[in-house]
């Protein structure tokens, strides 16, 4: 039945009309067939922020106390809304479909309306298309990191000040390559709308030529 209908719709176009369909299929099978999705390298570090050397064991609750210091930090290398907002710490920034990002990003748990801020830790993430280019721009996001902490306690004595402590110390690169499958998909979606548009506009010309050729 499927190849009788064939039949009967290609027997309705015009060889124009045919040889254009023929041309967006066989080009679609070939974009299909080569399209491979270029990869990306992905980096992560934590900023950990830890209570002065002078104040000796870290004590019961410390913790909650450096997290509103975290977030001053947060706020003066964000420097605003961020235009990626990940769904939870544990989301990869490669999975949002950008190719040159950076996230800063205290730590939270729940979920993105009810977020908790428990930890003094903030979460870096890069995407590039290189990996030398990932390293550098995560050594570049974690430099203003530790600056940005740095400047909050201007005027504060050394033995009092909140120190930082990146984990791990030497971030390794991910090389990330996406789904193939997708990019397939969407290259075989945009070859069937083409394929429907030229069907359509045939039929269309049909009617035209067919509604104006009486007699005169």
């Amino acid at each position: 039945m499927a190849r009788a209908g064939l039949a009967r719709l290609t027997g309705r176009l015009t060889p124009t009309a045919l040889v254009a369909l023929a041309l967006v299929l066989v080009g679609t099978a070939v974009a299909a067939f080569v399209v491979r999705p270029e990869p990306v390298y992905w980096a992560r570090a934590d900023v950990v922020f830890l209570p002065p050397e002078g104040a000796g064991n870290a004590l019961e609750g410390e913790d909650d106390a450096l997290v509103p210091f975290a977030a001053a930090v947060e706020r003066a290398v964000v420097g605003g809304p961020q235009e990626l907002v990940l769904a939870s710490d544990g989301t990869p920034l490669y999975g949002e479909g950008v190719r040159a990002a950076a996230t800063v990003r205290l730590a939270r748990t729940g979920g993105q309306w009810q977020a908790s801020f428990d930890q003094p830790l903030i979460t870096v993430q890069v995407v590039m298309p290189t990996r030398d280019g990932a390293a550098g721009r995560l050594e570049d996001v974690l430099a203003r990191v530790e600056a940005a902490a740095v400047d909050q306690q201007d005027g504060v004595g050394a033995s009092e000040r909140v120190r930082t402590e990146r984990s791990p110390a030497h971030p390794q690169i991910t090389r990330v390559v996406g789904s193939a499958t997708r990019s397939v998909l969407g290259v075989l979606g945009v070859g069937a709308l083409l394929a429907a548009l030229v069907v359509v506009a045939d039929r269309r010309g049909g009617r035209g030529r067919s509604g104006s050729g009486g007699p005169a």
